[in-house]
C-alpha cells in the first residue's frame, strides 16, 4: 500500500467564505467555515484511519480541533496564501517519506466516501502522476498527486485546467474526475441555497 498523506489547508476562520458576504454576515460566514472544516476533518479521520492527515493553518483554533482529531499540523505565523500553504505540506509530505499525497480542501457539503475512494484509486495508476476532482465552477476540491511534488500545484478559480494544462506540458499523466460529492463545495451564495437544509445546524446568522 502506498503512504498517503490528505493536506487540509485552511485559512483563519474569520477570513474564509467572502464570496457569501452578500448572504452571510461575518459571524455566520466564521461559523460555516469553522463546521464546515470540523465535518470534513472528522471525515477524513472516520473513514480514512490508514492514512494520514496533515492540516496547515494560521488559525490556532483550527490546530486545536487537528490536535483533538489525531491530525498533524503546521501552525502558520501568519496567513501567507492557499497556493503557499499547499507548498509548506508537499514538503513535508517528502520529508516524512509519504509517496502520494491529496490536497483536499474542507468546505465539501457532504462528501462520499465512494468518490475519495476512485480518486485514490488513480494512485495505483504508475509511478508519476495526478488525478483532480474537478469543482463545479472549474476549481479543483482534491487533488492526488504520486509523488507529491510532481508539479507545483497551484489553485484557485479555474484552477482544474490550469493544473491540467500544466501535466500535459510536462508530460504528467493527469485525470481531471468528475465526482458528484466532491464537486460540490459551499463557495458561493448558490451553493449555501442548495445546501441549505444540510447546513442550517451549522448557522448560526443567515441572511437569505
Amino acid at each position: 500500500m502506498r503512504r498517503l498523506n490528505f493536506i487540509v489547508p485552511i485559512k483563519h476562520f474569520a477570513q474564509a467564505k467572502s464570496r457569501l458576504t452578500t448572504v452571510l454576515s461575518g459571524t455566520g460566514r466564521e461559523q460555516l467555515a469553522s463546521q464546515l472544516y470540523f465535518q470534513n476533518l472528522r471525515w477524513l479521520r472516520y473513514c480514512y484511519p490508514q492514512h494520514n492527515v496533515l492540516v496547515v493553518t494560521p488559525d490556532i483554533r483550527a490546530a486545536k480541533m487537528a490536535r483533538d482529531l489525531k491530525a498533524d499540523f503546521i501552525l502558520e505565523e501568519r496567513c501567507e496564501g492557499l497556493n503557499l500553504a499547499v507548498s509548506k505540506g508537499t514538503a513535508w509530505s517528502e520529508q516524512q517519506g509519504f509517496d502520494t499525497q491529496v490536497v483536499f480542501f474542507p468546505d465539501i457539503a457532504k462528501p462520499k466516501k465512494e468518490d475519495m475512494d476512485t480518486l485514490l484509486a488513480c494512485a495505483e495508476g504508475g509511478e508519476s502522476l495526478l488525478a483532480l476532482a474537478v469543482a463545479s465552477d472549474g476549481g479543483t476540491n482534491a487533488t492526488l498527486a504520486s509523488p507529491p511534488s510532481v508539479t507545483p500545484l497551484v489553485f484557485g478559480r479555474q484552477s482544474s485546467k490550469r493544473i491540467v494544462a500544466a501535466a500535459e506540458e510536462q508530460n504528467i499523466p493527469c485525470y481531471p474526475l468528475s465526482l458528484s460529492s466532491l464537486a460540490l463545495d459551499v463557495d458561493r451564495p448558490e451553493d449555501l441555497e442548495q445546501y441549505k437544509p444540510q447546513l442550517r445546524p451549522m448557522l448560526q446568522e443567515v441572511c437569505i
